[in-house]
């Protein structure tokens, strides 16, 4: 099992809850969005923790994992991975989260670049 996933869920909870308070903060659709990848990598961290790892489809949070874990699930196995990224923790929670959030912030800039916003200033809405 990874040693740092207790790690990793308190300080994904920290940001959620930093998140929520930005989203409060009238900037609400990029907070969310970013909220809600780090809410799955929560999810799948939980049930990973409770399941004691990834059981290759036959554990009974599997389905958990593998959902929070889309769409980059489909394609990790596609890619070959450096060896220390070779574990099933990240594999399937790690690294779905940091391209998750990188989906999330990559969407949003490219939005902010087509309606001719500044994604950075505040009174924009996004």
């Amino acid at each position: 099992m990874y040693p740092f996933h207790s790690l990793f869920s308190l300080l994904a909870l920290v940001v959620l809850v930093w998140l929520y308070f930005k989203a409060m903060a009238g900037r609400p659709r990029i907070w969310v969005a970013l909220g809600l990848a780090i809410f799955c990598f929560l999810l799948s961290n939980l049930a990973y923790t409770i399941q004691g790892g990834f059981g290759g489809g036959h554990g009974p949070y599997d389905i958990v994992i593998g959902i929070t874990a889309l769409p980059w699930a489909l394609a990790i196995d596609h890619i070959e991975w450096p060896e220390p990224l070779r574990n099933a923790y990240a594999l399937v929670i790690l690294i779905p989260l940091i391209l998750n959030v990188t989906s999330v912030l990559v969407i949003w800039l490219v939005a902010a670049a087509v309606t001719g916003r500044r994604p950075f200033s505040r009174g924009n809405g996004a």
